[in-house]
């Protein structure tokens, strides 16, 4: 289980952010699981918007290699999902775990600066 806030900036104290750990963990329960099963994965998180929609979204590139088919669309925090209901993804989570998923093969840039 990881735990983190559905937010993209620290605007208080008690806020507890996604980090690189957090995408370790994530990644590394990944590699580990891969191979054990039909291939498929329950993302959740308590309200299931955001966050769900963002390792959702890096699980997806990542088993379906579609991240060198169209690089420009890694920059945007919307896109279509099933039916063409628009979703909106947590932009720090994507961001850490795409820069974990993929590492040096692409660097996804911030876009709130955080």
């Amino acid at each position: 289980v990881v735990k983190f806030h559905d937010t993209e900036k620290q605007w208080n104290d008690d806020v507890v952010l996604m980090n690189e750990s957090d995408a370790d963990r994530i990644y590394e329960f990944v590699q580990r699981t891969m191979d054990n099963g039909n291939g498929a994965y329950m993302v959740h998180c308590t309200a299931g918007k955001s966050r769900s929609q963002a390792v959702g979204y890096v699980l997806n590139e990542w088993f379906n290699g579609k991240h060198g088919v169209r690089p420009d669309q890694l920059a945007y925090d919307e896109y279509e999902g099933l039916y063409g209901q628009s979703r909106t993804m947590n932009s720090l989570v994507r961001r850490l775990l795409m820069n974990r998923f993929f590492g040096d093969s692409l660097k996804v840039a911030p876009l709130w600066g955080v």
